[in-house]
């Protein structure tokens, strides 16, 4: 409050920084999103980081990471530590890649936190989930995953999109 109070007056320069800022303010509890999961999750925190070991730090917490944006399907190993990491309290999934197994192995890992998906991509040619045409007739390439036995259940989901070739 000191700091709001500070801003208001106009007699003297405050100086302004993110770093300032408390860190109830980064991270996401409860209905409340933090400013972390606006602001280009890990990769725009770690690259504060050089300039401050506070920023390091945040990035690194599980609740700054609400909102998760994926343009590639990350290898196998990467998506395993995220999934019982940092992207442990995950409420925001928006995909925009062809399914792979390690994409849905994430959407499986993340589904009990998951509140949004959104899931777009297509596949090219000979990729897994694309077209190929065959004597000039469209051929969906098969997409191999394991068999999953176990149901999955999305208990906080209220939102799914799932569109291109992922439907």
């Amino acid at each position: 409050q000191d700091k709001i109070d500070k801003v208001h007056q106009d007699d003297g320069e405050v100086g302004l920084c993110l770093r300032g800022l408390p860190e109830a303010l980064w991270t996401t509890a409860g209905e409340h999103l933090g400013l972390g999961g606006f602001l280009g999750l890990t990769s725009f925190m770690q690259s504060l980081s050089s300039v401050s070991t506070y920023f390091r730090a945040l990035s690194l917490h599980s609740h700054m990471h609400p909102i998760v944006e994926l343009h590639k399907s990350p290898p196998e190993d990467i998506a395993t530590k995220l999934i019982g990491g940092l992207l442990s309290h995950c409420k925001i999934l928006r995909v925009n890649h062809r399914p792979t197994p390690t994409l849905v192995r994430m959407l499986e890992g993340l589904a009990a936190t998951l509140e949004s998906i959104d899931l777009q991509g297509r596949a090219t040619g000979n990729q897994a989930g694309g077209i190929r045409y065959r004597r000039g007739r469209p051929q969906r390439v098969p997409l191999k995953l394991e068999r999953n036995n176990v149901r999955v259940v999305f208990p906080c989901l209220r939102e799914a999109s799932v569109r291109g070739g992922w439907n």
